[in-house]
């Protein structure tokens, strides 16, 4: 059982009260005994309340990020998170509480107990009766129009009496929110994409809470032209490169990383339309970007006029699907439809059973058919065949596979279910077009 407060643009009047009762379960769920909270007045009471929940309010989650290990190629999970979870957790620290205790876990990853911030696909505030609290949104219920995570976390500590408003923290949480839901007017402009090399609004990844506060706090505009020493004062500072080097400006770091990525994107975009790699669908015009070779990613396709972005990730077993207009109204084969825009297959355990044929077959529209060498590498790499696993030999860890023209080898982690067939990709050919070599294979579903 769980009590909700679902968010979207203001708190209404009638539901403050609501509000109030879930964070009075928040505190009430944690202290030893309730007398703890008990007060002759209500000004007192109040007092009381707050000291208290920022006491026992500590233990706090938020989703890492997941990268592929360059040397393993298996998916590792990183103890940081993006903007959103980071100014999440910095509006708690100014209200007071002790974020010290933070866990990190894969998105959408419920720890039971635990304050969970920018994870979990919830939709609001949810607070469950094992003490489980969400502050999310990516629910079933959170679209377009939803506040972010740290807007969130801002409206409720300040409609209970943590903090108080300020225009500043208005800004930035409006900020934020507009760039997790990719709804900032300027993010579709040409000109917004060639200067996101000077802007916050191109740059905000690399920033960190302190500093884009003080930029708000200053009266900045996410668009204004930046010189390198307004860069540097909004800057968090990282390692410089080699043993000895003293510590750089990440901004003016990002400033030249995203300078390549504005002149690698347009000629990218060229060569993945000619290519066959953009696709008409039900919502519009998809760049297809397999291994995500695209630097630039969704913000350089809305730039240059595509309607949505597709990155198929088979290595790291994984997918994303990214539109700017319309609604993803169907229920996925695979993943997870969040906030109406995005389809997200997470890179986990979980086999990567959509291969790239289904995902088109599902947002395409009928007499939209693969062509180029994406049609070549649906041919060629996504070939389905059935298989039956065969167990490993002394000394092997491998399952392999009958029944191809080559021999095949199973995941490693992989463990069939006795009996059973199973429908596989090729993932690597060792030996393309020669009649010898090795298939190393993917498992999609049982047959």
């Amino acid at each position: 059982m769980k009590e909700e407060f679902a968010s979207m643009h203001k708190f209404a009047e009638r539901l403050k009260e609501r509000v109030h009762g879930l964070t009075e379960k928040i505190t009430a769920d944690r202290v030893k005994d309730p007398k703890e909270l008990e007060a002759n007045t209500p000004e007192e009471r109040q007092e009381k309340f707050l000291a208290k929940s920022r006491e026992v309010w500590r233990q706090f989650a938020v989703h890492g990020i997941s990268i592929t290990d360059k040397f393993t190629g298996r998916q590792k999970l990183l103890n940081r998170t993006d903007l959103d979870g980071a100014a999440s957790l910095g509006i708690f620290k100014m209200a007071g509480f002790d974020v010290s205790d933070i866990q990190y876990v894969k998105p959408g990853e419920k720890v039971p107990g635990r304050i969970m911030v920018d994870t979990g696909y919830e939709s609001g505030l949810v607070v469950e009766d094992n003490g489980t609290v969400f502050f999310d949104h990516h629910g079933k219920d959170s679209n377009r129009a939803s506040i972010s995570a740290a807007k969130l976390v801002y409206r409720v500590l300040a409609e209970t009496g943590f903090l108080e408003r300020t225009p500043a923290l208005d800004a930035l949480t409006k900020f934020i929110t507009q760039v997790d839901n990719q709804t900032h007017p300027d993010l579709k402009t040409k000109e917004f994409w060639e200067n996101s090399d000077k802007t916050i609004l191109g740059l905000y990844r690399f920033m960190d809470f302190d500093h884009l506060l003080q930029f708000f706090q200053d009266g900045h505009s996410a668009t204004d032209i930046l010189s390198d020493d307004e860069l540097k004062k909004y800057s968090p500072m990282v390692q410089g490169q080699g043993k000895d080097a003293p510590p750089e400006y990440k901004l003016l770091k990002a400033k030249v990383e995203q300078r390549r990525n504005i002149d690698q994107s347009k000629a990218k975009l060229q060569e993945l339309e000619q290519d066959g790699f953009v696709v008409n669908t039900k919502f519009g015009r998809i760049v297809v970007d397999i291994g995500k070779k695209l630097q630039g990613g969704q913000l350089a396709t809305r730039a240059y006029g595509y309607d949505g972005y597709l990155i198929y990730n088979p290595e790291a077993n994984s997918f994303f699907l990214g539109i700017n207009r319309g609604k993803l109204d169907f229920d996925p084969p695979q993943g997870v439809i969040v906030r109406d825009t995005m389809w997200i297959k997470p890179a986990d355990k979980e086999p990567l059973s959509a291969v790239l044929k289904d995902i088109i077959n599902v947002i395409g529209v009928e007499d939209a058919r693969p062509s180029g060498k994406l049609k070549e590498f649906i041919e060629q790499t996504e070939r389905v065949d059935e298989v039956i696993p065969q167990p490993p030999k002394p000394g092997e860890t491998n399952w392999t596979a009958s029944g191809l023209d080559k021999f095949g080898i199973l995941p490693r982690d992989f463990r069939p279910e006795p009996g059973k067939k199973y429908l596989v990709v090729v993932a690597k050919d060792t030996n393309p077009g020669g009649q010898s070599g090795v298939y190393y294979l993917r498992v999609i579903r049982p047959a």
